[in-house]
């Protein structure tokens, strides 16, 4: 089902796809009756329900279980014979979980429950508010301070943070922003999933996301907060740390819970005589965007082993960027990551405020042509300023400086780039006229697109379909998809950009699934972790070369033809970023 953008729970996908036969929704709450303890009563002691009635009746729930899932098996395709190997070797991975360091994740959660504690007092000392997980508490309580946030959200904070002053309403706020960091909850999950071999297991989704990706469940390793400990160095001796589950020695260099989170990663490890091996496609998805497109002279960037990030900051900045200047590179790397699928400036502007970046006014001069900075000020305020309104609402008139300087940036990569320009308007056109035209094939950029039997089709580059349910084409591309982390089951609107997002995220997955397939049987037949664009393998200490294990990972299959991809990785005892 999640192959093709469906549902992925039985209920919901068979209500999405109108199918006659569903999941017994009132039978499930039958069998979870029976499933959990009951309140022992006077006239029935019993713990467990044994209600003859409620046992028939679930009995009847699991066979109408197993027809629903027969109808929704009847509707959906087969995986074709590649997939299902795809499918197989991440089972495989599932299967064999990876291993964490137990005495560690155990000495961690000491820290968290004595930290924690420690940090609740002072939190009900400082307010006479119970705890710091009652916000809306806190909140009107701040009102005295004169502080009034918009919301809780850890960027919120953060950003409040920075220039409030110290006074018993920051050190609050600096307590429910160090109590509510979601990596420190992972060892607590961590805790729960580890089974009796200190193996950690089922934490990989197949088709977790609708272009085919890999997404995280249980402990969540996709979403690990990056941190601010990179190397295996400073991994290792930070875990020697932890271990001690000595809270106060850690406070004296840092907070305790933000250590915690920034070394989360370092849980996972390599068991007794064996070591992990990471490879990291790097700018996988720049590398296939360009490619897709035609666009040999970025490509050559690539191949001549040139960092395409510094390329485009010299464009911006209109001279040689050399590698040692972070903030000019920055800029470039984000235009490169985030421009690539047809994002404005104003969202563009977020993009980088994410990262707490801003640009002064005398940035964007020394950027910017004096000639074009003037014309782009009076376009943005005058001209366009309501509709800046309404995709930002917190922009002020001092930020149009830098809505100048993200539109130069805009525009810049656009002109350079213009063949993915013209990329994103062909999927659009073909998808479109797909749709208007069932049956009939349209070809762009190496996919083909045709709809048939409810779906829009796109065959991607690997020859794999990737599936749209139920288009439309009124003023724009809608379709049915499952929206947000609830998987609601909501028309979607798509375009160009977004459209080619999906079929390059779609094709570095069957890039890396190709990898992946190939380990089955191979030297490098121990994966445990597929994270992003890195795939991560477990090998027995003194037996892998770096540079082969990269080769194997960066082999192209054969629909790759003319792809520079590349891999960056290490062989170590922790996983690090």
């Amino acid at each position: 089902a999640g192959s093709l953008q469906s549902e992925s729970e039985l209920v919901r996908a068979g209500n999405a796809l109108g199918l006659e036969q569903i999941k017994d929704d009132e039978g499930h709450g039958k069998m979870l009756q029976l499933s959990r303890p009951r309140k022992p009563t006077k006239n029935n002691p019993s713990k467990w329900n044994d209600d003859p009635d409620l046992w028939a009746r679930v009995v009847e729930y699991n066979w109408d279980d197993i027809l629903a899932e027969k109808s929704l098996s009847g509707a959906l395709p087969d995986l074709d014979p590649r997939e299902q190997l795809v499918w197989a070797a991440s089972e495989a991975l599932n299967e064999r979980g990876f291993a964490v360091d137990v005495p560690g994740v155990d000495a961690a959660l000491k820290i968290m429950h004595e930290y924690g504690s420690k940090l609740t007092k002072e939190f009900q000392d400082l307010t006479g508010i119970e705890s710091p997980t009652m916000r809306a508490k806190l909140t009107a309580w701040l009102k005295v301070f004169g502080v009034r946030l918009p919301n809780t959200q850890a960027k919120t904070l953060d950003d409040w943070l920075a220039t409030a002053p110290k006074n018993a309403a920051s050190r609050a706020v600096e307590i429910l922003r160090s109590m509510g960091r979601a990596s420190v909850k992972k060892y607590k999950a961590m805790k729960a999933m580890t089974d009796e071999d200190g193996r950690i297991r089922g934490t990989v989704l197949y088709h977790g996301a609708s272009t085919g990706r890999w997404t995280g469940r249980g402990v969540q390793p996709h979403n690990f907060t990056r941190g601010k400990i990179t190397s295996l160095e400073a991994m290792e001796t930070a875990w020697q740390v932890i271990r001690q589950g000595d809270h106060e020695s850690i406070s004296l260099f840092a907070d305790p819970l933000e250590f915690l989170s920034d070394t989360v990663r370092g849980a996972i490890c390599a068991p007794e005589g064996f070591e992990l091996a990471c490879a990291d496609y790097s700018a996988i998805e720049a590398r296939v965007t360009f490619w897709l497109a035609g666009d040999e002279d970025a490509l050559d960037v690539f191949r001549g082993g040139h960092d395409i990030y510094l390329d485009m900051a010299s464009t911006i900045y209109n001279c040689a960027v050399s590698k040692e200047d972070k903030e000019r590179r920055f800029l470039g790397k984000q235009a490169i990551l985030g421009l690539g699928f047809g994002m404005g400036f104003v969202k563009f502007l977020s993009h980088c405020r994410s990262f707490s970046v801003k640009f002064s006014p005398q940035q964007v001069a020394g950027i910017v042509p004096a000639g074009t900075r003037n014309a782009l000020a009076k376009w943005v305020w005058e001209d366009s300023w309501d509709w800046v309104k309404r995709s930002m609402p917190d922009a002020e008139k001092e930020d149009v400086l830098e809505f100048v300087l993200m539109k130069y940036v805009v525009d810049a990569y656009r002109k350079k780039y213009a063949k993915v320009v013209k990329m994103w308007y062909a999927m659009e056109d073909a998808a479109k006229a797909a749709v208007r035209n069932p049956g009939k094939a349209y070809s762009t950029h190496k996919t083909t697109w045709c709809m048939q039997d409810k779906f829009l089709k796109c065959r991607l580059p690997s020859g794999r379909l990737m599936r749209y349910y139920d288009p439309r084409v009124d003023d724009g591309l809608t379709y049915m998809a499952a929206v947000g982390d609830k998987g609601v089951w909501l028309r979607e609107n798509s375009y160009g950009g977004k459209l080619t997002e999906n079929v390059v995220q779609a094709t570095a997955r069957d890039y890396m699934a190709h990898a992946l397939v190939r380990s089955v049987g191979s030297k490098y037949d121990r994966m445990v972790l597929t994270i992003h664009d890195e795939l991560v393998a477990e090998m027995l200490k003194g037996t892998t070369v770096l540079e082969d294990y990269l080769k194997f990972v960066e082999e192209a299959p054969e629909w790759a033809t003319g792809l520079p991809v590349r891999a960056e990785g290490w062989l170590g005892s922790r996983y690090h970023k």
